[in-house]
């Protein structure tokens, strides 16, 4: 962490446990890492040393089944995914893996999504990432909205392409090609670009 230097590396192609086939999201919580494993359609849980826990992949039901997911946050009792081909964003229990509940579905509504990409907890709230809807979405953890971050036209509110959300004490940071866009935590207001210098 000090210095970023390479520690070590786990996992290889396949399906079985500790196995990945095209992981995507990922999410550190206590002494567990959560990672999105896309294509075998599941959530895994591993140690940081890589050693197997557990598979989160749904309760087989239309409603808590994952299919290709792609983002995955946690909180102290829940564990959030973002399930893009269908538009929602399931919630699991973090202790045993069960399907609590889903929210969202496909729109340009509050609380409706059109490919929801990234997804962080912070507080009492739900941060998602609204790719084609061009926004992030602010929601309870029980899926009521709060706000909008973005969805402008370009001129004084940005339109934003998100792939990715982090959140600090004081603003919301949004990845998206070319740059991270910077708004505050209260209100949603934006604040400024980083980007790398021309060269």
């Amino acid at each position: 962490k000090a210095t970023g230097a390479f520690v070590h590396q786990f996992g290889s192609q396949g399906s079985g446990q500790g196995q990945f086939s095209y992981p995507k999201g990922v999410c550190l919580d206590g002494g567990n890492v959560y990672v999105c494993d896309s294509r075998n359609h599941r959530v895994q849980v591993l140690t940081k040393e890589g050693e197997f826990v557990r598979f989160i992949s749904g309760d087989g039901s239309e409603d808590g089944k994952l299919k290709f997911p792609l983002d995955v946050s946690v909180d102290e009792n829940y564990v959030f995914v973002c399930r893009s081909s269908n538009n929602c964003v399931l919630v699991f229990d973090k202790a045993t893996g069960a399907f609590v509940r889903k929210f969202g579905s496909k729109g340009s509504g509050q609380g409706q999504f059109y490919w929801p990409r990234g997804v962080c907890i912070a507080g009492d709230n739900v941060y998602v990432c609204d790719v084609y809807n061009d926004r992030v979405q602010v929601l309870t953890k029980e899926g009521e909205f709060v706000r909008f971050i973005g969805g402008g036209s370009g001129d004084g509110e940005p339109r934003l392409s998100p792939t990715g959300v982090a959140v600090g004490e004081q603003h919301v940071f949004v990845a998206q090609s070319d740059c991270i866009k910077v708004f505050t935590k209260q209100d949603g207001e934006f604040v400024r670009d980083v980007r790398r210098a021309a060269t």
